[in-house]
């Protein structure tokens, strides 16, 4: 028997033994083994690991796509990651999370989670990688990424001044401000009000000159978990989600050919705006299908599967599974 990987809560290995003992924290496991050939152990069960599919770049959403914290979302994340080992895990494949999440709130999950290749967090601010142990570590060259469309027409500081001040926001409302992502929660009533004047503001096409600056962004609309809110999200013009896939691409040596993105809500666009296959999952938010139903969208399906499924469709569509 020869070990080929370890990762997090799973182990690969080849072996021509008819009969292997494992030991895992939660006992030790005599497993059967049906032929020769290479295997994975995950979560108590055994995979076998095909040797037939197409080596491919996936960068995907995290929340409601390839995770969600309900019975039917894990349960989805589970069947994935047992079709990503089998099929895609030792042929050289790429699974990138592309999340609008802090690293502290990624954290809250990370025990739920399928270790990923890549993380890329906070729309595109920061991609990390993991050691052995699965702690953190900081793309330090993806600095590069975001030096290549910084926009001097960007400050975070004006930009959030100069909202609050414009349309009256209390400064609750502001979630999170990163180098190059300002989060606002709004109540509905407030959104519906002043979204499009936020956008137009944001947008800023005339050039007006605020303090002293003349600040230009971009500005997304999402659906908030809290019940009667909003997300807007305001970014610089050139950055967000689809810098993950640019730096994936590069770090990795993947094409557009080799790449699949898959999402949910409207700042999914940014990976589905790319010349690459993409699938917008089951459970998607009205605004992303919305958008998506405009125009023909080339190399993009929305699948009728929830959550992680969609990616296992996606997947199969993709390399002819």
């Amino acid at each position: 028997m020869q070990l080929t990987r370890f990762k997090k809560n799973w182990l690969g290995l080849r072996t021509s033994d008819r009969e292997i003992e494992v030991n895992t924290i939660s006992g030790t496991h005599r497993i059967e083994i049906p032929s020769s050939g290479k295997y994975a152990f995950f979560e108590g069960e055994l995979l076998e690991i095909k040797d037939n599919s197409k080596k491919v770049l996936l960068v995907s959403d995290l929340d409601r796509t390839v995770f969600h914290d309900s019975p039917e979302g894990l349960a989805a994340h589970k069947e994935f990651i047992k079709f990503w080992i089998q099929h895609f895990e030792f042929n050289g494949s790429i699974l990138v999370y592309d999340t609008g999440r802090s690293l502290n709130e990624y954290e809250w999950i990370i025990d739920k989670l399928y270790e990923p290749d890549l993380l890329v967090a906070v729309l595109g601010n920061y991609a990390l990688t993991f050691d052995e142990e699965g702690h953190f570590v900081h793309e330090e060259d993806y600095k590069e990424v975001l030096n290549w469309t910084s926009n001097p027409n960007w400050d975070e500081n004006y930009f959030v001044d100069a909202i609050l001040e414009k349309f009256q926001y209390p400064r609750s409302y502001i979630s999170r401000i990163n180098p190059f992502t300002i989060l606002f929660i709004i109540p509905d009533d407030v959104f519906f009000a002043t979204f499009d004047e936020v956008k137009r503001f944001v947008k800023n096409k005339e050039n007006i000159e605020t303090n002293g600056k003349i600040l230009k962004g971009k500005c997304i609309k999402t659906r908030c978990n809290l019940v009667g809110s909003h997300y807007i999200e305001v970014l610089p013009t050139h950055t967000g989600k689809q810098l993950g896939v640019i730096y994936a691409q590069k770090r990795y040596n993947f094409t557009d050919k080799d790449t699949m993105v898959a999402g949910d809500s409207l700042n999914d666009c940014m990976l589905l705006r790319l010349p690459v296959f993409g699938i917008l999952v089951g459970n998607s938010e009205n605004y992303l299908v919305d958008w998506f139903n405009k125009k023909p969208r080339p190399n993009k399906f929305h699948s009728n599967a929830m959550f992680a499924l969609a990616l296992i469709d996606g997947l199969k569509r993709f390399t002819n599974l």
